[in-house]
């Protein structure tokens, strides 16, 4: 008879399986991620000058106090070196960037911004499909 608390159900074993299993996991791995995931893009119009550096500030800020998870952002212009100093000075931050391919620090580049405290990025894997 369904529903009769003394036959054993095959589904209650299958759940102690998977908590059991959630249980052992090591709880700092565990990200509270949440289902709804904030969005944005921004055409920053050049941000690879050490003058620009308020620029990306502004960005920091944007998606700290608007809890964005991943923004994209275009017209860095933004050279490798200027990309290791941004990600020194915002740590919370992952960034990719792809540059123009003839003149990073002139035109074109675009950049994928992670926030590490509201993504999983951990499992990330940027893929390049066409430069700048």
């Amino acid at each position: 008879m369904q529903g009769d608390l003394d036959t054993p159900n095959p589904q209650d074993k299958y759940l102690n399986d998977i908590t059991t299993n959630i249980t052992n996991v090591d709880a700092y791995k565990l990200k509270n991620s949440r289902a709804a995931l904030r969005i944005a893009t921004l055409n920053i119009r050049g941000g690879g000058t050490p003058a620009m550096h308020s620029k990306w500030n502004r960005v920091h800020a944007l998606m700290r106090d608007s809890c964005i998870g991943i923004m994209t952002v275009q017209e860095t212009h933004i050279t490798d070196t200027v990309l290791h100093e941004i990600q020194n000075d915002y740590p919370h931050l992952l960034i990719a960037n792809s540059p123009d391919p003839e003149h990073p620090s002139l035109r074109g580049g675009v950049a994928i911004i992670l926030h590490k405290g509201l993504v999983n990025w951990e499992t990330h894997e940027f893929v390049e499909l066409i430069p700048g």
